[in-house]
């Protein structure tokens, strides 16, 4: 479904979602910052923040609260 076809209540709960993923994510966070690991890591990240980004826009223009 788009972000466009969404209620608020689905946004916020694809942002706690994100959020969650993230925050997982950022346990798996690979120590050796020149490594190809971190770099798919980092552009993992790059693209759950983007979507985050993408969410709490939507639920702006809905007039939603953010965080």
């Amino acid at each position: 479904m788009e972000l466009s076809e969404m209620t608020l209540d689905e946004l916020y709960a694809v942002r706690q979602q994100i959020l969650e993923d993230i925050a997982e994510l950022d346990e798996k966070m690979p120590f050796d910052e020149s490594s190809e690991a971190f770099a798919d890591w980092a552009e993992e990240h790059e693209n759950m923040e983007d979507l985050l980004d993408d969410v709490v826009d939507r639920i702006e223009e809905l007039g939603g609260e953010t965080l």
